[in-house]
């Protein structure tokens, strides 16, 4: 019987679709959210109900895109490795879950400045202090995230450079991302001097963005070696 066909361009689809929402949520919210300023932060939100609600609502989508492409990678990479392929669907599943958890927090600042009976009870300075707070504990939670994504790129990295239906070098800019984010089980900021925490996070991020759009684009203009996944199935 016939192997079925790795529909590559549908996987890169996705995956434009989970960049699209993330990049249009962050966004939203990059101009509302102000670590330094909890009175402005929170007016900024009491002023701007619906942007804020639909910037954290298009990084939860982001999340739903990306548990879907982890399903889709499972697929194609599994003739390579099943074990391997687990271990990454697994982690990547863990780590969208530890994300969609955290938008609890995201949610929270506009439950509490949305609600009048709130300043009755409580002092406007207090409920400034506890917005934020639920983005301390977001920022916490979404850095949970990061180990668990970095193992997931460490095994999809490695199931690239094994499959040769993918070109290897993909797959060594996804070890090698995955690898230096592992820093985030032992958060730079807590072992190093800030200009040099804020350097290696700096350091970071722009290469899991190098080794993602990589494969994204791959998979949308090229797509994958058709004879050579069957040949990996069949073997």
């Amino acid at each position: 019987m016939e192997t079925s066909y790795p529909r590559a361009r549908l996987i890169g689809f996705v995956y434009l679709l989970y960049f699209l929402s993330s990049v249009a949520g962050g966004f939203a919210l990059k101009d509302l959210v102000l670590s330094t300023d909890a009175a402005a932060t929170a007016d900024n939100i009491l002023a701007n109900q619906r942007l804020y609600q639909l910037g954290v609502s298009l990084g939860l989508v982001g999340n739903v895109f990306y548990l879907a492409l982890t399903a889709l990678f499972f697929h194609l990479f599994s003739p390579v490795g099943p074990r391997a392929a687990l271990v990454a669907a697994f982690c990547g599943l863990a780590g969208c879950i530890v994300q969609l958890f955290g938008g609890i927090f995201q949610l929270a600042p506009l439950v509490l400045v949305k609600d009048s009976h709130l300043f009755s009870v409580l002092q406007q300075n207090e409920v400034r202090a506890a917005v934020m707070l639920c983005f301390k504990m977001y920022n916490q939670v979404y850095s949970i995230s990061f180990p668990l994504f970095a193992f997931f790129m460490i095994h999809t990295g490695w199931l690239i450079i094994r499959s040769t239906f993918l070109p290897r070098i993909i797959g060594i800019f996804w070890m090698c991302a995955g690898l230096i984010s592992l820093t985030f089980l032992w958060p730079p900021s807590l072992w190093l001097p800030a200009a040099t925490a804020a350097t290696v996070s700096g350091f970071i991020f722009p290469l899991d963005g190098v080794a993602e759009v990589s494969l994204l684009l791959w998979l949308l203009v090229i797509g994958v070696n058709v004879a050579k996944w069957r040949t990996v199935t069949r073997a």
